[in-house]
């Protein structure tokens, strides 16, 4: 998971390492956020989902003019929206966040990294700039600093001295083919049908993101696809030294189909090619080529929803054949609003991710650089090998504020295959034990926006140890998060 953008390591090695480098603080950027929100605040926008960001999108470059002038008029924000000319396709645009996240760990990694106890802060200040030249140019621009107070284990993506977080242009023509056609180069935030696969990742500090080209084109806005061609961007803790890595390559198609509008019902299609070199962050063999092929069934009818992906992987790992796949999907049934009392919403989540057999093939499956299942975003287990149910419940006390509740239960598809957690490391000894049983996780999450500028939420998640973890000396973990997070 978050492959490249996260060293790896087995666990043995992080007890013997320790983040030595210079600590940071950006809790003076926050008071001057603080204070600037009290400045933006407009009434409260309602809360949809937990840690959903209010009226702002969650990439912050999908907006155009209009979205923009729309943004602005909510927030109060006048550089949200600065017209160029008469044209109202021409317009500037500045933004920004400030988010400060406090995280504690008792038994992190299930006590097997050698830190009975963790607390520290994650901060980020990002700035952005949006250029829109009417309907054929594009240029979005973000620029961002990252630091951590007081982690022990190592974590390369939680700093980053001051760097460009994003930086692309975009060509758009009117095409004899279709309605739209749009070339992006440079750097950007990609997420991909349902995120499963490939993510913006919103947990740990730095955000994944990718160095190439990406082609897009639609038709009516019933079809869409993507070709794209990339590296993933390595974070680095200097100053402009981030860059695409040079050990793996990224490249793939995603289309999308609405087949029934009346229905709402879509099917998509994609195919992802990961190359990646000995010398790549990537815990693998020293070569490992993986051919993913996926199908996405979404759509629903109300009250019901549903989110289905069907994946399969071939290609080689040092010489030997990968066969891996699995499936995930959600279903969610919300209540009437004007009939129930807080809006709950139920929702039913379940993933079968294969791993390794007795056999010579390679059956683990590899989650590229795909979001945190589950409905929270810091979780132990990464989706290889892994069999997951995560029931849960979502209630809302007031228009505000989002609760969602729910336990978590693993266990591993493989018991010849480890344990693995994020980003895709295997925990060690979880191999060798006979134990199925991974733990069950008790969850839950409050979200409050508290202004169309300012969100904050908290999760706490108790993580009780089965027998795979247990019979490899593991523990049971405990998790708590306090994230404040200020948007203009």
């Amino acid at each position: 998971m978050w492959i490249g953008r996260h060293a790896t390591a087995s666990i043995g090695s992080l007890r013997r390492k320790r983040n030595l480098g210079p600590k940071s603080s950006l809790l003076g950027a926050l008071a001057s956020g603080v204070t600037l929100s009290a400045l933006l605040c407009a009434v409260a926008h309602a809360q949809t989902l937990p840690l959903d960001p209010g009226p702002f999108p969650f990439i912050r470059y999908e907006q155009t003019c209009q979205t923009a002038h729309d943004l602005a008029k909510v927030t109060g924000n006048l550089t949200e929206y600065i017209p160029l000319d008469d044209d109202p396709g021409h317009c500037l645009s500045f933004g920004g966040e400030v988010k400060e996240r406090y995280e504690h760990y008792t038994n992190e990694l299930f006590g097997l990294a050698g830190f009975p106890k963790e607390n520290y802060l994650l901060s980020r200040v990002l700035f952005d700039a949006d250029l829109h030249l009417g309907e054929n140019f594009r240029t979005f621009v973000q620029l961002g600093t990252w630091g951590e107070i007081g982690k022990k284990l190592p974590d390369p993506i939680a700093r980053d001295a001051f760097d460009a977080a994003q930086a692309f242009v975009d060509v758009s023509s009117t095409m004899g083919f279709a309605d739209d056609a749009t070339l992006r180069a440079g750097q950007w935030e990609m997420v991909l049908g349902s995120g499963r696969l490939v993510s913006a990742r919103e947990g740990p500090n730095t955000r994944q993101t990718f160095d190439g080209f990406h082609f897009f084109t639609t038709w009516n806005s019933l079809a869409r696809i993507d070709a794209f061609m990339t590296r993933p961007t390595v974070i680095r803790p200097g100053t402009f030294d981030d860059g695409p890595d040079p050990h793996q390559k990224f490249g793939g198609l995603y289309g999308t189909l609405t087949a029934d509008a009346a229905a709402n019902l879509h099917v998509d299609g994609y195919y992802y090619l990961l190359d990646t070199t000995g010398k790549s962050f990537n815990p693998g063999p020293p070569h490992t080529q993986v051919s993913t092929l996926g199908s996405r069934i979404w759509g629903g009818v109300d009250p019901w929803d549903y989110d289905t992906d069907m994946i399969f992987q071939l290609g080689t790992q040092n010489g030997s054949p990968i066969r891996a796949g699995g499936i995930m999907t959600r279903v969610g049934y919300s209540f009437a609003a004007e009939q129930t009392f807080w809006r709950p919403r139920v929702i039913l989540g379940f993933d079968y991710l294969s791993g390794n057999g007795a056999g010579s093939n390679v059956n683990t499956f590899n989650p590229l650089f795909s979001a945190p299942i589950g409905f929270y975003d810091s979780v132990h287990e990464a989706p290889s090998n892994l069999i997951d149910i995560y029931p849960s419940l979502k209630l809302h006390p007031m228009r505000t504020i989002a609760i969602q509740l729910g336990p978590d239960f693993n266990w591993r598809a493989s018991t010849h295959d480890f344990v693995y957690v994020q980003p895709f490391i295997p925990l060690r000894g979880t191999n060798t034990v006979p134990g199925r049983y991974i733990s069950t996780n008790l969850v839950s999450q409050a979200t409050w926006t508290a202004s169309p500028n300012l969100t904050l939420y908290t999760t706490l998640v108790r993580m009780i140890a089965g027998p795979a973890i247990t019979e490899a000396h593991g523990k049971s973990t405990d998790y708590a998060t306090i994230v404040a997070k200020l948007r203009f």
